[in-house]
């Protein structure tokens, strides 16, 4: 891998498939989302409070 550049590196290097397992590393797409405080947060997810854009 030393001659790959720094990318390819980042992506790929210490990947080693094992029998049965990916030949490539599956992408896994997620994000986090910022809320002022536990509370608000919680709110949310028992669905006391709706969601507003701040858009």
């Amino acid at each position: 891998m030393k001659d790959y550049h720094i990318d390819t590196k980042c992506v790929q290097a210490g990947y080693r498939p094992g029998n049965g397992d990916p030949r490539q590393i599956p992408i896994v797409q997620s994000t986090t989302f910022k809320y002022d405080s536990s509370a608000e947060m919680g709110k949310l997810f028992d669905l006391e409070a709706s969601q507003v854009s701040a858009t």
